[in-house]
């Protein structure tokens, strides 16, 4: 996730989008749950957002 962040601020993005089945792993991270979506298999997936900082 550092990784993501420091590239994510560089490029000057504001917020990142993660989908997943997981439950709880990416909240730790400082994740929002947004959704529950279909993913391009058609599966349900969870989607989350997490905000970046910028300067």
């Amino acid at each position: 996730m550092d990784e993501i962040e420091r590239l994510a601020t560089k490029d000057g993005v504001s917020e990142v989008y993660i989908s997943t089945n997981h439950i709880g792993l990416y909240e730790k991270y400082g994740c929002e749950f947004k959704a529950e979506m279909k993913d391009m298999e058609g599966e349900r997936s969870r989607v989350y957002v997490k905000k970046i900082l910028t300067a």
